[in-house]
């Protein structure tokens, strides 16, 4: 293993963590499916700081650089799911939103991946969530990403 800004990678390169302490405080944790880039913006694109969403607004996870899917057919087929939790239970479950896409994506188009979360009833001002995403690789049970987001609701 070593260790590398804010990185700690398996010596293949293969598995890995990522974490964002003195920013946004992601957490990421990977194997088979390696992220180049992992950060959060707000709903106008630039870069969050900190772990602060402003009631009815939006955020987005953004996963940059994805490689290691095994390709089938010239063809990557991802699994993206997401997940936000509070005090009050699962607010967002979505097990995989591609679901509806058999046919899958050109590695180019999978090698970037986005997932925005709607902050918005019933979510409440000055309560925490729990945001998760995954990303699986469908042609091999091996390769995953999850990230975590710990975020605080505010007015």
């Amino acid at each position: 293993m070593e260790i590398k800004d804010g990185e700690i990678v398996s010596d293949d390169d293969t598995k890995g963590a990522k974490s964002d302490y003195l920013n946004t405080q992601l957490e990421t944790v990977y194997e088979n499916l390696v992220p180049g880039k992992i950060y959060i913006v707000d709903e106008s694109d630039n870069p969050m700081n900190g772990t602060e969403v402003k009631l009815n607004t939006k955020f987005s996870i953004i996963f940059e650089g994805l490689k290691g899917y095994t390709v089938q057919n010239g063809k990557a087929h991802p699994k993206f799911s997401m997940f936000v939790n509070g005090d009050g239970g699962i607010i967002v479950n979505e097990m995989d939103l591609f679901a509806n896409n058999p046919d899958g994506f050109s590695e180019a188009d999978a090698s970037v991946l986005r997932g925005t979360v709607t902050v918005g009833e019933p979510m409440k001002p000055e309560q925490q969530y729990v945001c998760t995403m995954n990303i699986a690789d469908k042609n091999n049970p091996d390769g995953y990403i999850m990230a975590t987001w710990i975020f605080q609701v505010v007015e």
